[in-house]
């Protein structure tokens, strides 16, 4: 049938749809065609049907694929969940639209336009929306899961869109949805909404009924500048409105100052700046309000269900966009009237940590297992017992997380963890990440078991009681502890999938724990087998030292025949090393002095000695560097290595199947652990004679006296096995189909470890599909399992955690480094991803709390109040009360700015209250991209290079827009682009690098490196039209180099204008000094590095652990400079800024910067709204002094 030219069965008008039309144009689209029916003021459009996207998929054969890609799909398997959606996507945006599908559209959107073949001038603006066929019904929300696409124009461009939303219909998140919903993929429809666009100038959202409080008799509305998606996406805070339905009276009124919106410009969309003098201003008049609240009833009243409804404001005229019904209300006569009670007169039902800081009201879902979470509404507390990885689409959901278990902190600060800088004290870890430094620590991929570095994203300290905890393989070693809480998570084996533990519970249950036994390789890989052998003679036998002008390294050893080889192959890899010999030898004789590893020495030796500064200083520079150096090696040098330090040190067993290394330096102890680590040997250590090691290795002994050039012979047949599983938690729930004649059931009931070659050998020949895959899968694993016993109780101390992205656990070493797999709060990292308040370790959450009961959650403070709370009225709580935040917006002169490194991570922290990036650092992205850029530029792949960095500032910047991206040029030392492939090649070794060839003057020198950056900016700038982007060039040293980087910058065809700054980093005292002058040859603003600035003042290497104590931001040196440079460019005109932790750690910091006049501070993003408060607190102290002291002027006696 036909209507005025266009299909029925393809294209349906507003007018001619219904409510109960949702099976063939979505429950968007019959909502629209419903009230546009009942004379609400609905923007005219139409609908493509459910029955036009079916026939498309049938004419290209594209639901078969779909059929054949989502059966038997596991979509909590991300990486084929995401790989399914792209490829269905992929043959929906390639297929054919039927003619008669196109041609109905084409014909529709001209009738929309007022005419047959409208002119350019004629065509309308659309939105074309999704609306799926199961959309908004009362069980189900599919609201914001499929793509809506504003302000197209043209018919063959809203065809295009059309295709686009089918699409739509298969990102990953909706596919998630309806297998967890239980609808079939074939059978959920899409319709496209094609609706002329409403220019709004004010628009937003409204709710005819609160779907967090049930309070069905207030309707709230929120409204912002700008067309409506930047209040539905969260982008901005909107102003709110509480209105009563009854009486339709205004309640409440909370007014935001939005800085930006979203409107259209030239046919796009663009980011605009509002208009200063109506930022603070109430977005919609009184008016407005009462009359939206009136159509909001009327909607509600005609559905006879509350709404959730979308608005807008063009020229005076209130328009309705599209409504759907409210799913998260409960049915039923519930009480729905609680108003909200003062926290003075709240009751406090629970208290935990705040392990992810605000403030959240809901009712409460208990999800007892990771299985239950389908049954979780958005906007309910999620309550359990701990979460897990499985738990995150239910996380996604949730207002607000509580949990029994968990802590943010569980070891001493000197447990040892190792990061890609080697090992280091959790207690440096923590003060590293706390001042925004980027460290990768070891952690498990739970899904492969296989070992690989992670970033650390946070840390935490506080004060708990501690167990000394002995772990080995027998569990008796009292050198072997680790100093943990009792209610740590430990990773054990149970049935053969990984498992986390409390650790008191893995002690009461007798259960053993995961070790890792393999490190990950770094990107860069030296094949150095002459120098790693060298280096391990050296360390071990041998000393060093220089001055200014000379150096001398000593290589000693007793000339015996067993070692002459040895000594001969020593003396050849000196000289492939260096290129020449030792210089000398003398005989020297001991009666009695020890060695570096503690050994008494007694007799004749001789001295190998070279009398020249370079092999000292190299030697020097390797013992420095020595974990990060053996963690770069191939694995013939990490062979070689280990065999010149047991060629020095060492010596083997007389059954020969054990090797024993002596060591007495720390810094040589660990670089044997990592290299026999990387080589998948698990050492064993001990400390004998007061403070040698001795480190014993069962693992790889052939290949190892392969390369010995002292220890000769076949190694003896191990007879005991070293990568060992417990029986019982691999085995105990198919003991009865793999207990190899009998033996099996033993080795379970009385929980014994078993050997993994005996697994392969007796137990996988019985086994067969998923099981034998299981079963290799934790053979084949980076991990093997140790015995953990209880040693004593250590009382209170102050303890350490750190949050690792992704995987969730990290690798915590023994005093004998034994590397111990633990995990971190999951509930805490995943909460603080997704800026959901959480708040861990209340005990009995889940026993004190029922489904359904309403709670307010402060997480900041960790209370849990009974009912509604007003936390905006909060007191200062008396001792032993709960404190709570007030959480009303603050407002600073001075501007916050945020630290960035990672692309990804734009989007959410551009919604937080933050004036721009103030530091984004190129080198996250740098080492993304991995390539040295001479590498790059040497291959011909400069343009890769570039794209790959625009990209990454392109999403920042698109993230921040209008708001400044301060991109900071890159920064890496020397060591570190050694890392990057290539890195080797062109890189000089320094003795110094933080004080050797970087930032500025490493521009000037390389200039075709530079321009790499400035092609990567102008791309971002000029292509993508992101002009907030500015530049900032680190480690300036001299006047004359920045007048060297503006004559390559305008060379690059990049100056300075008014939406084009350039700013250098204060970091080296000369910029102090020379500041006039520095700003006499042209610079828009500063940003004081203050880390780099105080080492540079104070000569105090901050890495240093000697030096530590005396390093402090705070010195009257460091405040002095920081004054003069900030008066110098005040005076100037030119911008001044901080970036570091300082102001946020320390408020009197903060006090002092505002009353220097600095224009800005730029933070990690978890500090944002703690500098915020520090610096508006300063700045109201500082009116207020000034105040006094013109007060005080005016005074005048009687």
């Amino acid at each position: 049938m036909i209507i005025g030219g266009v299909g029925m069965e393809n294209v349906l008008w507003f007018s001619q749809i219904g409510k109960e039309d949702v099976g063939k144009v979505g429950g968007k689209g019959a909502n629209l065609g419903e009230m546009a029916g009942i004379g609400l003021p609905i923007p005219n459009g139409f609908c493509t049907t459910s029955e036009a996207y079916f026939k498309f998929l049938k004419a290209n054969g594209i639901d078969k694929a779909i059929a054949k890609l989502t059966e038997n799909l596991d979509v909590q398997d991300t990486k084929r969940l995401m790989a399914v959606s792209d490829e269905i996507k992929a043959l929906i945006m390639s297929g054919r639209i039927p003619d008669d599908i196109r041609s109905d559209i084409i014909r529709a959107y001209n009738k929309l336009c007022g005419a047959e073949i409208p002119t350019s001038s004629q065509e309308v603006y659309v939105a074309v929306r999704s609306s799926a066929t199961a959309e908004d019904l009362p069980d189900a929300s599919f609201a914001g899961q499929q793509a809506t696409f504003l302000n197209v124009k043209g018919a063959e461009n809203v065809v295009k869109a059309v295709q686009k939303c089918w699409a739509s219909l298969f990102e990953s998140r909706a596919i998630y949805y309806r297998q967890e919903k239980g609808y079939s993929h074939l059978k959920v429809g899409l319709a496209a909404v094609v609706q002329e666009m409403v220019q709004s100038e004010k628009s937003g959202v409204m709710f005819t009924s609160d779907p967090i409080t049930n309070d069905r008799n207030k309707i709230g509305i929120e409204a912002a500048y700008g067309l409506g998606e930047i209040v539905v996406s969260g982008s901005i805070t909107p102003d709110r409105y509480v209105v009563s339905k009854d009486k339709l009276e205004i309640l409440e009124k909370h007014v935001a100052k939005q800085t930006w919106m979203i409107t259209k410009v030239d046919d796009r969309n663009e980011h605009v700046e509002v208009k200063p003098e109506l930022q603070e201003r109430q977005k919609i008049t009184d008016d407005e309000i009462i009359q939206l609240a009136k159509y909001g009833k009327e909607i509600e009243e005609h559905y006879k269900w509350p709404q959730d409804i979308e608005w807008a404001i063009a020229g005076g005229e209130i328009f309705i966009v599209q409504s759907r019904p409210i799913t998260t209300l409960k049915k039923g006569g519930e009480a729905v009237e609680e108003g909200a009670v003062s926290v003075s007169s709240a009751e406090i039902i629970l208290r935990g940590l705040g392990a992810s800081p605000g403030v959240a009201v809901g009712r409460v879902k208990l999800i007892p297992t990771a299985k239950d979470i389908g049954r979780m509404e958005k906007g309910e507390i999620l309550v359990t017992e701990m979460t897990s990885p499985d738990y995150v689409p239910a996380m996604k959901k949730a207002a607000a997380i509580l949990t029994n278990s968990g802590g943010a902190t569980c070891f001493a600060g000197d447990a040892k963890v190792l990061t890609e800088r080697g090992f280091m004290e959790m207690k440096e870890v923590y003060e590293r990440v706390r001042r925004g430094e980027r460290l990768h620590v070891l952690s498990v991929d739970e899904n492969t078991l296989k070992s690989e570095w992670k970033p650390a994203v946070n840390a935490y300290k506080r004060t708990a009681p501690l167990w000394r905890v002995r772990i080995s393989q027998s569990g008796n070693s009292k050198q072997n502890t680790l100093d943990v809480t009792p209610d740590h998570k430990m990773l054990i084996f149970e049935n053969r999938k990984l498992v986390e533990r409390k650790l008191c519970d893995v002690l009461q249950r007798g259960e053993m724990i995961c070790a890792v036994d393999r490190l990950p390789e770094l990107k860069t890989r030296l094949h150095q087998p002459s120098l790693s052998y060298l280096a391990g003679a050296m360390f071990s036998d041998g000393y060093y030292n220089f001055d200014a002008r000379h150096g001398r390294a000593v290589f000693t050893q007793k000339r015996t025949p067993d070692r002459a080889e040895f000594i001969d192959s020593v003396k050849d890899s000196f000289e492939d090393v260096f290129g020449y010999g030792f210089t000398s030898e003398r005989e020297k004789f001991s009666n009695g002095i020890l060695s570096r590893s503690g050994e008494v020495v007694v007799g004749s030796a001789t001295d190998f000695v070279c009398n020249r500064k370079e092999p000292a200083q190299k030697f020097a520079q390797l013992e420095s560097e020595l974990s990060n150096w053996v963690l770069s090696l191939d694995e013939d040098s990490l062979l070689t290595f280990l065999a010149g330090v047991l060629d020095g040190d060492g010596s083997i067993s007389a059954d020969r199947n054990r090797l024993h290394i002596y060591a007495g330096d720390e810094k040589l102890v660990q670089g044997i652990v990592i290299a026999c680590l990387r080589l998948g040997i698990m050492p064993q250590l001990s400390i004998q004679r007061g403070s040698c090691y001795n480190i014993q290795i069962v693992e790889r002994l052939r290949e190892l006296i392969e390369h010995s050039k002292r220890i000769k012979g076949e190694a003896g047949e191990k007879k005991l096995g070293v990568k060992l599983f417990s029986a019982k938690q691999l085995f105990s729930d198919i003991v009865d189909e793999v207990n190899y004649k009998g033996r099996i059931k033993p080795y379970v009931k009385r929980n014994l470890l078993l050997d993994s070659r005996k697994i392969e050998r007796n137990i996988l020949p019985l086994t067969d599909g998923s099981l034998r895959r299981e079963i290799e899968r934790v053979v084949e694993s980076d991990l093997r399992m140790l015995r953990v016993e209880m040693g004593e109780e250590l009382g209170e101390n102050e303890v350490y955690n750190i949050e690792v992205e992704d995987n969730h656990n990290y690798v915590v070493f023994t005093k004998m480094y034994t590397p111990v797999l633990v995990r971190n709060c999951h509930a805490a990292i995943v909460s603080r991803e997704l800026g959901v308040p959480c708040i861990v370790g209340t005990k009995n959450a889940t026993e004190v709390l029922k489904d359904g009961d309403l709670i307010t959650v402060d997480a900041k403070m960790g209370v849990v109040y009974k009912g509604k709370v007003d936390i905006a009225v909060a007191k200062k709580p008396e001792a032993g009360e709960a404190a709570v935040a007030v959480s009303a917006p603050v407002i600073t002169g001075t501007k916050i700015y945020v630290n960035l490194g990672e692309p990804e991570l734009a989007e959410k922290i551009a919604a937080m209250n933050v004036d721009g990036v103030g530091l984004l650092r190129a080198e996250f992205m740098i080492a993304g991209i991995g390539v040295h850029p001479r590498k790059a530029i040497e291959e011909h792949k400069e343009q890769e290079y570039v794209d790959k960095l625009a990209e990454g500032m392109r999403r920042i910047c698109a993230a921040f827009y209008p708001r400044p991206v301060v991109y900071r040029a890159t920064d890496f030392k020397t060591n570190e682009y050694r890392n990057l492939q290539g890195g080797e090649k062109y890189e000089p070794q320094e003795e110094n690098p933080m004080m050797g060839y970087r930032g500025c003057s490493r521009y000037t020198s390389e200039p075709d490196v530079f321009k790499l950056e400035v092609d990567a900016i102008k791309k971002v700038r000029e292509q993508y039209g992101l002009k907030n982007l500015w530049l900032m060039i680190p480690v300036v040293r001299t006047v004359e180099e920045l007048v060297e980087i503006k004559k390559l910058l305008e060379q690059f065809g990049l100056k300075r204008s008014k939406d084009f700054k350039l700013w250098i980093m204060v970091e080296v005292p000369s910029t102090i000094f020379l500041a006039q002058e520095f700003c006499d040859v042209g610079i828009d603003g500063i940003s004081i590095g203050s880390n780099d600035l105080t080492q540079f003042t104070l000569a105090c290497d901050r890495d240093n652990p000697t030096l530590a104590a005396k390093f402090d931001e705070r010195n009257e040196a460091v405040l002095k400079a920081i004054k003069h440079v900030i008066r110098v460019c005040r005076k100037n005109g030119v911008t001044t800024s901080i970036c570091g932790q300082a102001p946020s750690v320390y408020p009197e910091y903060a006090e002092k910067l505002v009353e220097f006049g600095i224009t800005s501070i730029s933070v990690n993003p978890d500090m944002i709204d703690v500098t915020r408060r520090n610096v508006a607190s300063a700045e109201r102290k500082l009116m207020l002094r000034k105040l006094i002291e013109l007060t005080e002027k005016d005074e005048f006696e009687f």
